[in-house]
């Protein structure tokens, strides 16, 4: 008996939603009333014409040219977790890791890169 209202239950809203979905119905199309005419005595038209408005000027297209000038980024990323480009070794000294650094970077210079990052990972000391 419990299935049976469950059944009933499910074709009552089946019933519901295939009634609310509405069918194409064929309509008649009356047609249109004409426009009277708009013509003035001397074959002008009557009705006003709208002018379109300028352009503001922050819409128009600039007519500036920049200068021919280089714009590349050429960098080169310099790791220092675990000594993998600098230093070199984690024993050497301060002026030892200075040289090697410039070195480092007059060695890109001559390869023409214009930018240097450096990841810096200290372990908790300053540097």
């Amino acid at each position: 008996m419990k299935r049976f209202t469950h059944y009933c239950a499910y074709f009552l809203v089946f019933i519901l939603l295939f009634s609310a979905c509405k069918t194409k119905k064929t309509t008649t199309t009356s047609p249109r009333p004409t426009a009277p005419s708009t013509q003035g005595p001397k074959g002008t038209s009557s009705t006003p014409e709208k002018k379109l408005p300028k352009i503001p000027v922050a819409l128009q297209p600039l007519n500036y040219q920049m200068p021919e000038m280089p714009r590349e980024f050429r960098g080169v990323w310099i790791a220092t977790v675990a000594n993998i480009d600098w230093p070199i070794s984690g024993t050497d000294s301060y002026e030892k890791q200075k040289r090697d650094f410039l070195a480092i970077l007059d060695y890109y210079k001559g390869l023409n890169f214009n930018a240097v990052i450096v990841q810096i990972r200290t372990p908790g000391d300053a540097f």
